[in-house]
């Protein structure tokens, strides 16, 4: 079992740092709400250590 949540693990690691890379890159354009939306959710979807 630890294999599987290990995986899970890092399959849902790679799924939010992905995200947060295109927010980012898509950031610059976006209306200032979308701006402000992104700075106060991002703390909340930090990458875990491993």
């Amino acid at each position: 079992m630890y294999f599987v949540f290990a995986g899970e693990w890092h399959f849902a690691n790679q799924l939010v740092e992905s995200m947060w890379q295109q927010e980012l890159a898509q950031l610059e354009t976006a209306p200032w709400y979308e701006q402000l939306l992104t700075v106060l959710l991002q703390p909340l979807f930090k990458k875990q250590g491993h």
